[in-house]
């Protein structure tokens, strides 16, 4: 990937000159820091510099909301180019739900970027899709390419289809098989009438069978069950992240990210980098402590444990048992017991504009 990186102390550069130089010398610039606003212009500048996709990577959920409002309100992009790629708000746990809304945001960006997966010589497109995130959700574990179109359903008016292959291939998605569709990542199944509601789409759908045959195809109003549209094909993705992630990996490798998906022809731009360096460490922990309390099973081994992270060189029970801390994202605080950070880690949290408290002072 190409890189841009956005820090405080150089002078103003003009933009399409940069973009040129990036994509014929494949080198790491960094520019100054830039108001939201100047951002959006340098997007726009970049997008005619042949790349398929731009992600601009920012130091947490505030700054992401931020600067995915101003691309949507100020670029030249279309809106519907402009994808918000959040991190959850919750880390996975055995009996933890999925935010539904979140996973509908992580996996339009994925389906998005499947459909620009091709030969490394394939034209680019008019435009790239611009996809804003934080470091957070980039260190994040997703599925990867190969396990989510392994679960991913593609139906056409007129198809012959196994009704009982069907249902079988949505559950093994994470499909919630209900008798009246309310939410999505839920299906649905009476006779010939098979309901899904993808997380990506704003409808549920309808698929109409006679027989093995699919004789019509609708997004539906689940409320008063009249039709939105008529549809002529639908791509079912995953359900969900979670639970595929807990199934067992094969000879996939370890470890997959927003990364793992992006087309050979990608612009990273890093929007404040000290700030996404001092965030990452923070995630990093977090992380890490958290799996050490759900039972990690790395077990103070070098091995790589189930949230992607090191436990330190502590085993799970010196991990639960040390001093904790807890951050939140919304509001920016950072709760702490006594000696689980040193005075300078205060200090600089505090510089950095957190609320930071010691649990028994709040």
């Amino acid at each position: 990937y190409h890189s841009i990186t956005m820090k405080t102390g150089a002078l103003f550069k003009p933009f399409q000159p940069l973009a040129d130089a990036l994509f014929r010398r494949g080198t790491r610039e960094i520019l100054p820091s830039f108001p939201g606003s100047a951002e959006v212009l340098l997007t726009d500048a970049l997008a005619a510099s042949g790349c398929q996709a731009m992600v601009l990577i920012t130091d947490g959920p505030q700054s992401l909301e931020s600067r995915h409002r101003d691309l949507v309100t100020l670029s030249a992009h279309p809106a519907a180019d402009v994808l918000y790629y959040p991190a959850w708000e919750t880390l996975q746990f055995k009996d933890a739900d999925e935010d539904r809304d979140i996973t509908g945001y992580r996996q339009e960006v994925l389906s998005r970027l499947a459909a620009l997966s091709g030969p490394p010589d394939a034209a680019a497109p008019a435009r790239p899709l611009v996809i804003v995130t934080d470091i957070q959700a980039v260190m994040q574990a997703t599925l990867s390419p190969e396990r989510r179109l392994r679960h991913t359903l593609t139906l056409r008016t007129g198809g012959e289809y196994e009704l009982e292959a069907l249902t079988r291939q949505l559950t093994e998605a994470g499909y919630e098989f209900v008798s009246e569709i309310a939410e999505k990542s839920q299906a649905s199944l009476k006779g010939g009438i098979l309901d899904a509601w993808p997380p990506v789409e704003s409808w549920p759908v309808r698929i109409e069978f006679v027989g093995s045959t699919v004789e019509s195809m609708r997004a539906f109003d689940p409320a008063s069950q009249r039709s939105v549209s008529r549809l002529d094909s639908i791509c079912i993705g995953p359900a969900g992240e979670w639970r595929l992630l807990e199934a067992p990996r094969g000879r996939e490798p370890a470890r997959h990210s927003l990364l793992s998906h992006l087309p050979a022809r990608t612009l990273l731009i890093w929007s404040e980098l000290e700030s996404i360096e001092a965030h990452a460490g923070i995630c990093v922990f977090g992380i890490c402590m958290t799996a050490a309390s759900a039972d990690c099973s790395a077990s103070g081994s070098s091995a790589e444990c189930a949230a992607g992270s090191r436990c330190w060189g502590l085993t799970g029970r010196e991990a639960v048992d040390s001093p904790r801390w807890d951050h939140e994202w919304m509001p920016d605080r950072v709760t702490f017991e006594e000696n689980a950070l040193s005075d300078s880690a205060v200090a600089q949290l505090k510089a950095m504009g957190y609320d930071v408290v010691m649990r028994g002072e709040q």
